[in-house]
């Protein structure tokens, strides 16, 4: 598949979450390389839920026809990534705060916020597109 029917604000999000994802991979590696021994897997495994979007994404881009994101359906997208977001800095919390050695208390937040935002967001993106010939009874 070529990257020109990809139009451009698709193309800068999955770049986005190509890059979320290789800086909380290498935040990840830098707290386990100056934990002193002390690791985290939520700190070790924050960095697929960009990736999850960016495969969202690309299925759904690939599912359906070439052109440019409709803006509802940009609302929905937003709402995944913001999801996948929250989501991510739970994890990255989470993770800060066992390395640490003290109780948080908020992951659960950051979970229970991500997954209703970004839940909805997945289930929309894939809700049928109304065309504006649609409207027209003959």
């Amino acid at each position: 598949m070529s990257t020109s029917v990809i139009d451009r604000r698709t193309r800068a999000c999955l770049l986005g979450c190509l890059g979320a994802s290789a800086l909380l991979a290498v935040a990840g590696w830098v707290y386990q390389l100056f934990g002193h021994g002390v690791t985290s897997r939520a700190m070790t495994f924050a960095f697929p839920p960009p990736l999850i979007g960016a495969a969202l994404l690309l299925l759904w881009r690939l599912a359906r026809r070439p052109g440019p994101t409709t803006p509802a359906k940009r609302v929905w997208q937003n709402l995944l990534f913001a999801g996948l977001a929250t989501i991510s800095c739970g994890m990255a919390f989470q993770g800060i705060v066992e390395i640490a050695g003290v109780d948080g208390g908020w992951e659960t937040w950051f979970y229970a916020a991500g997954a209703a935002l970004g839940a909805p967001g997945a289930l929309g993106l894939w809700l049928p597109e109304r065309r504006r010939n649609d409207d027209i009874d003959l």
